[in-house]
């Protein structure tokens, strides 16, 4: 799968990059999407340059803990863990 990815903090511009990446394993509480159109907001901003320094509690301190940017979506459902119980 394509994805925005990033391994440091940053200027989103300097450090995202696009990459294959291998479909995720879902976990017994997840949902995976495929998405189909995505959005960017300032909250993924600040999480990509962690700044300001109270956000470095969310991001990670040395390096992110999530690497890829991004929670507004729109796609089709593809798998479901079993301990979903609503969407």
């Amino acid at each position: 799968m394509k994805s925005a990815y990033y391994e440091k903090f940053g200027a989103p511009e300097d450090v995202i990059e696009i990459r294959d990446l291998a479909i995720p394993e879902i976990g017994v509480d997840q949902v995976l999407v495929r998405v189909h159109a995505a959005g960017v907001n300032p909250l993924d901003r600040h999480l990509v340059r962690a700044s300001p320094w109270p956000v470095k509690f969310a991001a990670g301190f040395r390096k992110p803990r999530i690497n890829v940017p991004g929670a507004d979506l729109a796609g089709t459902v593809e798998a479901v863990g079993a301990g979903v119980k609503a969407l």
